[in-house]
């Protein structure tokens, strides 16, 4: 994360993947009438036009990795992350006390 947020950053295959991985689940995040009806609803909620969706694919398209890494790094802190590790405490744990940061143990119901 540090080398990515710190000049790595998208590479040419991982843009193309992302741009074709976002285009190709548009289609199926309407296939129910409910599906539908919650797209109309986030427009009206975000302010987009009722075409936003039609237009979204050709947006994807234009993206390039320069805009990918300042949104990245816009809206990544390393410092501000939270790691939610679930397993069994008796193990996981002496895994991360090298880590030197600080372990919250929840218990499971």
């Amino acid at each position: 994360m540090a080398a990515f947020l710190s000049g790595k950053g998208v590479t040419a295959e991982e843009l193309t993947r992302t741009i074709s991985g976002a285009t190709r689940e548009l289609p199926g995040q309407f296939e129910t009438t409910a599906a539908v009806m919650s797209g109309m609803q986030s427009n009206v909620l975000y302010h987009r036009p009722a075409n936003y969706y039609e237009t979204l694919a050709s947006r994807y398209r234009s993206l390039t990795a320069a805009q990918l890494d300042a949104a990245a790094k816009a809206a990544i802190d390393p410092n501000k992350l939270t790691w939610v590790v679930i397993g069994d405490a008796a193990k996981v744990k002496p895994q991360l006390d090298p880590l030197g940061i600080p372990v919250e143990i929840v218990k499971g119901k």
